[in-house]
């Protein structure tokens, strides 16, 4: 018997599905782009939202042009 995926991830764990930088998912969520709940102190995001969020952010980079938007880094 195989064990049932868990309707839940972290932001983590989406991050790794994803291959999507974890603090870009944070971002989302922030923003209201990627839905996501507080399960005690933890954010979780629903599993089938996952392929949602990514044909959305496909549909936004095409309506920009097709350019990336670059990731902010740290420092000076």
């Amino acid at each position: 018997m195989t064990a049932a995926l868990p309707l839940l991830v972290s932001v983590r764990q989406a991050a790794e599905q994803l291959g999507y930088p974890r603090d870009r998912l944070y971002e989302a969520i922030a923003e209201g782009r990627l839905p996501a709940l507080h399960v005690g102190r933890s954010l979780k995001v629903p599993r089938d939202r996952l392929a949602e969020f990514i044909d959305r952010e496909l549909a936004r980079q095409a309506e920009a042009g097709g350019r990336l938007r670059p990731v902010a880094r740290g420092g000076p």
